[in-house]
C-alpha cells in the first residue's frame, strides 16, 4: 500500500471514529429525563433531538461521497405521512426506522424496536438506507423482496444476525432457510416495487436531511445515530402522550 493511500484509509478511520464519538457524546447530553428538543424546519410539524453537532446535520461525514447523478425528485407534504409511516396502529408510537445492514449499532437498534413492536408500544415502518457498502443495497433489495412475499420482518432480522454477502447462491440460501421462494426473490430483487421502496427511502431521508444509519423518526421526534434502551423508553412514552403528527 502507499504511503497516500496509507494516510487516506487512517483519515477515513480517524474521520468514523470521530463521528462515532460525536454521536456518543450528544447522547450522554440527552439522556435521561430531561430530552431537549428543537423543531425542524424541514418537514413542519417534526422536531430532532438536540444532541450536538452530528444531531443537527453540521457534520457531514459522507462529504465528496454523494452520487453524481440527481437524487430522487422532493417527496411532497401530501405523500410524507403515508411514506414515513406506513405502518400505524391505534394505541401504538409510529417508528420510522432507516437502517443498513453495514452498520453495527443497526443490528442492536433492529432487535430494540422490534421487542417493543412486539410488546404493543410501537408500530414500526423499516426503511432500507444502502450508504455505507457496495453491497448494502443488493442486501437491502433482498429485504425488499422478501417483502413481496410477506417475509420483510423475518428476513431483514436474518440479515442483521448474518454476515451479509451479495451472491445469487448465498441469497438463494438464505430465502430457502426462511422457507420463500428463493427463484422468486431473485426476479424480485430489480423488480418495479423493490425499486420504489428504496426511491422512497432516499426521498425521506433526503427531506430529514440523513446522512447516516441508524436514524429513527419516534412519532414526530428525529434521531441520528445510536440511542441506549431507557433513552428509547422515554422517548416513545412522550411521543405517546401527544397527538400525532400522523395520524391513524
Amino acid at each position: 500500500m502507499s504511503k497516500n493511500r496509507t494516510r487516506r484509509a487512517l483519515l477515513t478511520l480517524s474521520a468514523a471514529g470521530l463521528f462515532v464519538w460525536g454521536v456518543n457524546t450528544g447522547l450522554r447530553r440527552w439522556g435521561g429525563p430531561g430530552l431537549a428538543f428543537e423543531p425542524l424546519e424541514d418537514p413542519k410539524g417534526f422536531r430532532r433531538v438536540v444532541a450536538g453537532e452530528v444531531s443537527r446535520g453540521a457534520f457531514n461525514p459522507l462529504v465528496g461521497l454523494e452520487p453524481a447523478e440527481p437524487g430522487p425528485p422532493r417527496l411532497d407534504d401530501a405523500r410524507l405521512c403515508d411514506a414515513l409511516f406506513a405502518e400505524r396502529r391505534e394505541g401504538t408510537v409510529p417508528v420510522a426506522a432507516f437502517s443498513d445492514y453495514f452498520c453495527p449499532y443497526c443490528r442492536v437498534l433492529t432487535e430494540e424496536l422490534a421487542a417493543r413492536h412486539a410488546a404493543g408500544r410501537i408500530t414500526i415502518t423499516w426503511h432500507e438506507l444502502p450508504l455505507l457498502s457496495p453491497l448494502s443495497e443488493p442486501a437491502a433489495r433482498a429485504a425488499l423482496a422478501a417483502g413481496l412475499q410477506g417475509e420483510y420482518p423475518a428476513f431483514h432480522a436474518r440479515l442483521m444476525r448474518s454476515r451479509v454477502a451479495a451472491e445469487a447462491d448465498y441469497l438463494r440460501s438464505l430465502a430457502d432457510s426462511a422457507g420463500l421462494d428463493a427463484d422468486r426473490l431473485i426476479d424480485d430483487l430489480t423488480s418495479e416495487e423493490v425499486t420504489r421502496k428504496l426511491v422512497t427511502a432516499q426521498q425521506l431521508a433526503d427531506r430529514f436531511r440523513l446522512y447516516g444509519t441508524p436514524a429513527i423518526v419516534v412519532g414526530q421526534t428525529l434521531v441520528l445515530g445510536s440511542v441506549t434502551p431507557a433513552t428509547l423508553d422515554d422517548l416513545i412514552a412522550i411521543e405517546a402522550d401527544l397527538p400525532p403528527v400522523c395520524s391513524a
